[in-house]
Protein backbone atom coordinates (compact mmCIF):
# COMPACT_ATOMS: atom_id res chain seq x y z
CA UNK A 1 0.00 0.00 0.00
CA UNK A 2 1.54 3.32 -0.95
CA UNK A 3 1.10 6.62 0.87
CA UNK A 4 -1.59 7.93 -1.48
CA UNK A 5 -4.02 5.04 -0.90
CA UNK A 6 -3.54 4.62 2.86
CA UNK A 7 -6.49 5.96 4.88
CA UNK A 8 -5.72 9.04 6.91
CA UNK A 9 -7.38 8.62 10.30
CA UNK A 10 -5.66 11.70 11.69
CA UNK A 11 -8.03 13.88 9.67
CA UNK A 12 -10.93 12.89 11.96
CA UNK A 13 -9.39 14.35 15.12
CA UNK A 14 -9.09 18.05 14.21
CA UNK A 15 -12.81 18.25 13.42
CA UNK A 16 -13.64 17.20 16.99
CA UNK A 17 -11.12 19.59 18.49
CA UNK A 18 -12.28 22.37 16.18
CA UNK A 19 -15.94 21.84 17.13
CA UNK A 20 -15.04 21.94 20.83
CA UNK A 21 -12.94 25.08 20.44
CA UNK A 22 -15.83 26.91 18.74
CA UNK A 23 -17.80 26.91 22.00
CA UNK A 24 -16.76 30.04 23.93
CA UNK A 25 -14.89 29.31 27.15
CA UNK A 26 -17.29 31.50 29.16
CA UNK A 27 -20.17 29.28 27.99
CA UNK A 28 -18.37 26.12 29.13
CA UNK A 29 -17.64 27.75 32.51
CA UNK A 30 -21.26 28.90 32.77
CA UNK A 31 -22.42 25.34 32.12
CA UNK A 32 -20.15 23.95 34.84
CA UNK A 33 -21.31 26.64 37.29
CA UNK A 34 -24.97 26.01 36.44
CA UNK A 35 -24.62 22.28 37.05
CA UNK A 36 -22.85 22.91 40.37
CA UNK A 37 -25.58 25.38 41.38
CA UNK A 38 -28.37 22.91 40.55
CA UNK A 39 -26.62 20.15 42.54
CA UNK A 40 -26.22 22.39 45.61
CA UNK A 41 -29.85 23.55 45.43
CA UNK A 42 -31.10 19.96 45.06
CA UNK A 43 -28.95 18.88 48.02
CA UNK A 44 -30.23 21.66 50.27
CA UNK A 45 -33.84 21.16 49.17
CA UNK A 46 -33.77 17.43 49.97
CA UNK A 47 -32.31 18.19 53.41
CA UNK A 48 -35.08 20.72 54.13
CA UNK A 49 -37.70 18.26 52.87
CA UNK A 50 -36.46 15.46 55.16
CA UNK A 51 -36.35 17.84 58.16
CA UNK A 52 -39.96 18.87 57.56
CA UNK A 53 -41.19 15.35 56.74
CA UNK A 54 -39.46 13.21 59.38
CA UNK A 55 -38.58 14.03 62.97
CA UNK A 56 -34.94 13.49 63.96
CA UNK A 57 -34.51 9.76 64.53
CA UNK A 58 -37.75 8.98 62.70
CA UNK A 59 -37.99 6.38 59.97
CA UNK A 60 -40.54 5.69 57.22
CA UNK A 61 -40.90 2.75 54.89
CA UNK A 62 -41.03 3.85 51.25
CA UNK A 63 -41.25 0.44 49.55
CA UNK A 64 -42.54 -2.40 51.71
CA UNK A 65 -39.48 -3.81 53.43
CA UNK A 66 -37.09 -2.66 50.70
CA UNK A 67 -36.42 1.06 51.13
CA UNK A 68 -36.57 3.09 54.34
CA UNK A 69 -35.88 6.80 54.91
CA UNK A 70 -34.36 7.50 58.31
CA UNK A 71 -33.61 11.01 59.55
CA UNK A 72 -30.22 11.14 61.25
CA UNK A 73 -27.66 13.87 61.77
CA UNK A 74 -24.12 13.53 60.50
CA UNK A 75 -21.82 16.02 62.23
CA UNK A 76 -18.87 15.10 60.02
CA UNK A 77 -18.23 14.78 56.35
CA UNK A 78 -19.14 11.88 54.12
CA UNK A 79 -19.79 8.71 56.13
CA UNK A 80 -19.21 10.64 59.37
CA UNK A 81 -15.53 11.36 58.71
CA UNK A 82 -13.86 14.01 60.90
CA UNK A 83 -16.83 14.75 63.23
CA UNK A 84 -14.56 16.53 65.72
CA UNK A 85 -12.34 18.29 63.20
CA UNK A 86 -14.54 20.65 61.17
CA UNK A 87 -11.63 22.93 60.26
CA UNK A 88 -9.55 20.06 58.90
CA UNK A 89 -12.53 18.96 56.83
CA UNK A 90 -13.06 22.53 55.61
CA UNK A 91 -9.38 22.85 54.66
CA UNK A 92 -9.55 19.59 52.74
CA UNK A 93 -12.69 20.72 50.93
CA UNK A 94 -11.03 24.00 49.95
CA UNK A 95 -7.97 22.15 48.63
CA UNK A 96 -10.18 19.85 46.56
CA UNK A 97 -12.13 22.85 45.24
CA UNK A 98 -8.91 24.60 44.17
CA UNK A 99 -7.71 21.42 42.46
CA UNK A 100 -11.03 21.14 40.60
CA UNK A 101 -10.75 24.74 39.46
CA UNK A 102 -7.19 24.19 38.21
CA UNK A 103 -8.22 20.98 36.45
CA UNK A 104 -11.28 22.68 34.99
CA UNK A 105 -9.27 25.57 33.58
CA UNK A 106 -6.98 23.10 31.83
CA UNK A 107 -9.88 21.02 30.50
CA UNK A 108 -11.95 23.97 29.32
Amino acid sequence: MNLETRPNHAMDEPATVEAHSRTPSWMRWATVCLIAFVVVIADQWTKMWIRSWLPLGGSRCIFDGILWFTHIQNPGGAFGLFPNAPYAFLAGAIIVLVLFIIWGRQAI
